[in-house]
């Protein structure tokens, strides 16, 4: 029969065998297949797969997209975190000190616009 390496692991096509026939050794899969003359058999004996590296999952593009939004806080976040009122921050939005992003109906305070903020506040 035929035999050789696939990306998957070795691969052998066998007559159609029974689920609890000797042949089948313990750690293999029987993958059912058609072929023309007659049904037969995947044995596929699974090979682990190399581990990831790490430089592998920061170069992903989902993993980048993430880091790259910055975190948002709501106005009563910005409030707490400030030790000011929800309408003290409010006005500094509605007179421009203080960047705000609409989102929906909701308005929302990025970390580097409040950091800006803190560092104009601070140097004034």
């Amino acid at each position: 029969m035929a035999a050789g390496p696939n990306l998957l692991g070795p691969i052998r096509l066998w007559p159609t065998l029974s689920t609890f026939s000797p042949a089948r050794q313990p750690g293999t899969a029987l993958l059912p297949i058609s072929h023309r003359r007659g049904p037969f058999l995947l044995l596929h004996t699974p090979t682990p797969f190399p581990p990831m590296k790490e430089d592998a999952m920061t170069a992903d593009p989902i993993h980048m997209l993430k880091a790259a939004i910055p975190t948002l806080l709501t106005i009563s976040k910005t409030a707490e975190h400030l030790q000011v009122s929800t309408k003290t921050v409010r006005r500094w939005i509605d007179s421009g000190d203080l960047v705000a992003h609409r989102i929906g109906r909701q308005l929302r305070i990025s970390e580097p616009d409040l950091q800006a903020f803190i560092r104009v506040r601070r140097d004034a």
